[in-house]
Parts: structure tokens; C-alpha cells; sequence
């Protein structure tokens, strides 16, 4: 007899009839074999990460850009996510289930044209059991979930006492974590390779945001020196550790470069959440 595990998904949607969408997409996630449906959180609204960033979308499509310029009532909703977390029991192997997961987004419209791009609907799975992954394909738990509010929120209303299982916390836990203004904590870094770590970290952000400084000359990335443990976002090394080499005392350019791509990602998602909040963004390593 196969293990019953219980999973989480995401549901997010910002194109066409959008509660339609999500309530097709749970109906027949309910209705896949050896499956049932636990329960489903509210709907939230959120604005896209991309709209929060540059208050346009990607150039990548001149019809979207042209689009999701003009202020209408239609495109304002569609440039809002509507977001909810569902949670089911399933005896479907994690490879089966995320099959269908992709197939049921495929059927009700998803396209992936560009990266954030909008969407009809989007399956995200957050936890299988307490399985962890991390591979091309899929990475378990989804890994920026924690620092997601529009995951973290709803998620909370249904599962509020789940544990993450490389973070070690609870979702509410997680979710008071995005409320502090504490730095974005990476944690399990050896001490020796925190100055290289940094110096990649600057590259991207200076590749992205153009340096180090904003238009005002205020600063826009700090490394926090304090230390001990902060009450912000985690990134936590360990979930790197098939690239390290020589133990925990020397770590591969490629192992370095996973974890400064991730850090990167965790600090854009903290400061879309924000939309761009006037205070710099800020590290410090425990």
C-alpha cells in the first residue's frame, strides 16, 4: 500500500476570468486519482512581482508592453494576481502528481512566453510531505515560498502548523519572519567564504539595479556586520550541499554561484513584496 503524504499548491491567476480559472484548477486537482481535497484558503490579491518592479511589463512583448500601459479597469485586474493555497492528501508519487499539476495548467491556458508573463493559471507545488529536492526539473520546498506573502498568508489560513523541512520553522513563523525589518539572513555560510559570497552578490545587484547606489545616491544593498541570528527571510547554504567541496571549509564556484543566484532572487522577491521600499536591502550571515 502506497504512503498517503499531504501537499500543498498555489494557485495564482491574472488573465481572464480569474476565480473561473482557480475554481476549475482545484476542481480537478479534487478529482485526480487517489486524491482528496483537505481545504482551500481564501482568494488574496496581489500584484505581480514584474508589475512591482518596473511598473511595466517585460519588453520581451511588444503587445503586452503596449497593453498593460494603458490604465483601464480590464488591465489594472489583470495585472492583479488572484492567489489562494490548497491542501490534499494524495498516495500519487511526487512524479505522477506533478505531471498532472503541469497538465492541469497547460489545459486551462498556462503559456510560458517569457518569464513573468501573465498568466491564466499557475500550479505551484510548495510541499510533498516533507520531501526535499533540488534538481532542474523541481525544487522541494518551492524555494522562495517563505518569503512570498501572497504564499504565506493563505497558506497560513490551512496549514499554519506546517513545518518547512530545511528551515525548520512553521508557515506562521515564516510569515512573521516577512514583517520584521530585520536582513535577509543567509545562514550556514562558513565564515571564509563570506567575502567571495558577497562579491558575487554585488555583481548581480549591480547588473540589475545598475550599482550599488539609487538615483538619490542612497545606498540600495548593505551587509549587515552584526551578529547572531536576525528575525528577517532566511536563505539557508545547506540546501547546496551536493556542489560543496572539501567539506564545509571550501565551496566550489559553482556551489557559490547557486547560492548567490538564490540570495539574489530571495532579495528581489523581498523588495517587490515591498514595491520598491525606499530603505536599502540588507544581509547579515548567521
Amino acid at each position: 500500500m502506497k504512503t498517503e503524504v499531504e501537499v500543498l499548491v498555489a494557485l495564482g491567476a491574472n488573465e481572464g476570468s480569474r476565480r473561473q480559472t482557480c475554481a476549475a484548477a482545484i476542481g480537478r486537482l479534487s478529482t485526480l486519482p487517489k486524491t482528496q481535497l483537505v481545504a482551500v484558503s481564501s482568494f488574496v490579491e496581489t500584484r505581480s512581482v514584474r508589475w512591482c518592479e518596473t511598473s511595466k511589463w517585460p519588453t520581451e512583448s511588444a503587445e503586452y508592453t503596449q497593453k498593460f500601459a494603458e490604465s483601464t479597469e480590464e488591465t489594472t485586474a489583470e495585472r492583479t494576481y488572484l492567489n489562494a493555497v490548497g491542501r490534499w492528501r494524495t498516495t500519487l508519487t511526487l512524479e505522477t502528481f506533478f505531471a498532472m499539476l503541469q497538465t492541469i495548467e497547460t489545459e486551462l491556458g498556462r503559456v510560458r512566453p517569457y518569464r513573468w508573463a501573465p498568466r491564466r493559471m499557475d500550479l505551484d507545488l510548495l510541499f510533498y510531505g516533507d520531501h526535499i529536492q533540488r534538481t532542474s526539473l523541481l525544487w522541494l520546498p518551492h524555494p522562495r515560498l517563505h518569503l512570498r506573502r501572497f504564499v504565506l498568508e493563505p497558506a497560513m489560513e490551512i496549514a499554519g502548523e506546517w513545518r518547512h523541512p530545511v528551515l525548520g520553522e512553521t508557515i506562521t513563523a515564516l510569515a512573521k519572519r516577512l514583517d520584521s525589518d530585520a536582513p535577509l539572513a543567509v545562514r550556514n555560510l562558513p565564515t571564509s567564504e563570506r567575502t567571495r559570497f558577497w562579491k558575487k552578490i554585488e555583481s548581480l545587484w549591480t547588473s540589475s539595479m545598475g550599482g550599488l547606489s539609487g538615483p538619490d545616491g542612497r545606498t540600495t544593498l548593505q551587509w549587515n556586520h552584526s551578529p547572531g541570528p536576525t528575525a528577517g527571510p532566511v536563505v539557508d547554504a545547506k540546501a547546496f550541499p551536493t556542489v560543496m567541496t572539501e567539506g564545509d571549509a571550501i565551496w566550489s564556484d559553482t556551489a557559490l554561484d547557486a547560492l548567490a543566484a538564490e540570495t539574489f532572487a530571495a532579495l528581489q522577491s523581498r523588495r517587490h513584496g515591498e514595491c520598491a521600499s525606499a530603505s536599502p536591502m540588507k544581509i547579515a550571515f548567521e
